[in-house]
């Protein structure tokens, strides 16, 4: 259910104005709020006690990658965007990379939501 709403997050962020985007980027936080909850939740319901400890500390690394990898993405806009944007209005790194960036997470959600549609069809957490 939370990775449909991240979904329809994303596709509104998608549109280019303002509070468009912060309403979606709302919603997109309280997804990511919730994971980090039901996340772990799911892990202490399902693994054994010897390994709980690990599978937790993986969870935690990999929210703060996925959390870091936006912030890596940024890093292939070439110079100085503002100063880029006064040369060339219609650079692509300036005012549309940043929607490459935002459906990134789009096609991790479906590969989760594939992963866990074929591969790991377990019950859910009481």
């Amino acid at each position: 259910m939370l990775n449909v709403i991240l979904l329809c997050s994303i596709g509104i962020c998608m549109v280019n104005n303002i509070y468009v985007i912060a309403f979606g980027r709302f919603f997109w936080g309280i997804c990511a709020g919730s994971y980090t909850v039901f996340c772990p939740k799911f892990l202490n319901e399902y693994l054994p006690l010897e390994i709980k400890g690990s599978f937790g500390a993986i969870n935690q690394l990999m929210l703060t990658v996925g959390i870091m990898l936006p912030s890596l993405m940024s890093l292939a806009i070439p110079g100085d965007p503002v100063a880029d944007l006064l040369v060339n209005p219609d650079n692509f790194y300036v005012t549309g990379y940043w929607r490459v960036i935002w459906l990134v997470g789009a096609f991790l959600v479906l590969v989760q939501m594939a992963l866990l549609a074929t591969v790991y069809n377990y019950e859910s957490p009481v």
